[in-house]
């Protein structure tokens, strides 16, 4: 492991924690995937290892992540939810799990302006009661 990486991690962690990031950040050899790792984690280790996971499947959506910044990543995954309600407002998203919606936005309620409106738009596509794709979002 490159020592601006083992710099960052005697930093950004505690003596104790140290060994399980080392172990978790082993697993992925590049180290600039390592570097936006630690980047994203922000002292977390339940993070490194969520983020080593994510690597392991698409390396390029932590080095995205890292680069963009969480403001700008916020936005977008805002953007992105969005565009899918109106998509299943206007029937072009088929099928639409609505439960599933709601639980990813529930799960990134901190992510969104407003997760509420966002869950009662879902609801009405899924009741067959949703008037205007645009209303007042």
């Amino acid at each position: 492991m490159e020592r601006q990486v083992l710099d960052v991690i005697n930093k950004d962690y505690q003596e104790s924690e140290r060994v399980a990031v080392v172990d978790y950040l082993s697993s992925i050899g590049l180290s600039n995937i390592q570097m936006a790792i630690l980047t994203l984690a922000k002292g977390s280790v339940d993070q490194v290892a969520s983020l080593t996971e994510n690597a392991k499947k698409d390396y390029r959506d932590v080095l995205m992540w890292a680069e963009l910044g969480e403001d700008r990543m916020r936005a977008e995954f805002e953007r992105n939810m969005l565009s899918l309600i109106n998509l299943a407002e206007k029937g072009w998203l088929v099928p639409f799990d609505a439960e599933e919606l709601i639980e990813v936005i529930k799960a990134n309620a901190s992510t969104v302006k407003d997760p509420e409106k966002m869950i009662e738009r879902i609801k009405l596509i899924t009741l067959g009661e949703s008037e205007n794709p645009n209303d007042g979002y």
